[in-house]
């Protein structure tokens, strides 16, 4: 009687357990940990391991049945009175083998989820160190980019500086071609002065002695010359100049200063407004043009006088 209930409860969970702990068995398999599977079977033989409370139990009976059969009914008595508490017992046992195997499956599960997050965390390592292997691989190409464009970088500097340089002797020399220009150009006036200054004493000689002055033998008309020589960059110098050249003016007319002229024997002011070139006239100004036409032939006949 007592193997049959001792039977029956424990019938009662083996088979669940078993089939659960044949899951765990194949989940530690996979995972490939043999320690958890070792201490798992180790566990399971001695929560399964039952004969020796069932040879108790199989005296127990024996002593029952003799007793039955032979003794009194005070033995009798003793004997259930020590089969019920031995059965208590047993059930006790039972039961906390039963608690000890589930906590072993509980902790078992845990020790399974901690080791699968142990490799998905060696798979993410894995994944980590191999990112990191390429973006080192990456920041080494990327610095020697860094490195050539510095090289570069350098390399356009010292061209950038030699170009300065050059830049800076080119602009010197400009200046100095400027300047000779400048200085022949004022030589060109002075001598278109002088010539201006012949060419009257010639023509006074002429009008003195009535004869025309020979050139190479013959009588020629002399060619027609540039009436004035405009400075390059004074926009007054060169409107005035284009007007006496445009009217044909032979009036000798020389620059002073800026904006201030010899006309004949008249000292000027001119200035430019609006593209127009105007001159001083008492306390205003007229065009150049009108003034040219009003004054020009005078002051050309004052200076024929004065010869």
């Amino acid at each position: 009687m007592l193997n049959n209930q001792l039977r029956m409860v424990q019938e009662s969970w083996e088979e669940y357990y078993r089939d659960t702990l044949d899951e765990l068995k194949i989940k530690i398999e996979e995972n490939d940990n043999s320690w958890i599977y070792e201490a798992i079977n180790d566990i399971n033989s001695k929560m399964f391991s039952n004969e020796d409370i069932l040879y108790e139990c199989d005296e127990l009976e024996a002593k029952l049945n003799k007793a039955a059969d032979e003794g009194s009914d005070e033995e009798l008595q003793e004997l259930k009175r020590q089969a019920e508490q031995h059965l208590l017992e047993l059930r006790k046992t039972i039961n906390r083998k039963s608690v000890l195997y589930a906590e072993l499956l509980s902790n078992s599960r845990i020790l399974i989820e901690i080791n699968e997050q142990i490799i998905e965390n060696e798979k993410e390592k894995m994944m980590l160190v191999e990112e990191i292997s390429v973006n080192t691989v990456e920041v080494e190409m990327k610095s020697q980019i860094v490195d050539e464009l510095k090289e570069r970088l350098a390399e356009n500097k010292r061209i950038y500086k030699a170009l300065k340089r050059d830049i800076k002797l080119m602009d010197a020399h400009a200046e100095a071609l400027k300047q000779q220009l400048k200085e022949k150009e004022d030589e060109i006036d002075i001598n278109d002065e002088l010539l201006r200054q012949k060419e009257m004493e010639i023509a006074l000689l002429e009008k003195i002695t009535g004869l025309k002055a020979p050139l190479d033998g013959q009588v020629e008309e002399a060619p027609k010359k540039t009436a004035y020589r405009a400075i390059k960059g004074d926009l007054v110098d060169e409107l005035l100049a284009r007007i006496l050249n445009e009217s044909n003016c032979t009036l000798p007319v020389r620059r002073l200063g800026k904006g201030n002229y010899m006309f004949g024997t008249k000292k000027i002011y001119c200035k430019v407004t609006a593209s127009n070139l105007l001159v001083r006239v008492g306390g205003g100004y007229s065009s150049f043009k009108e003034y040219l036409i009003q004054y020009g032939d005078a002051e050309a006949d004052r200076i024929q006088d004065a010869m």
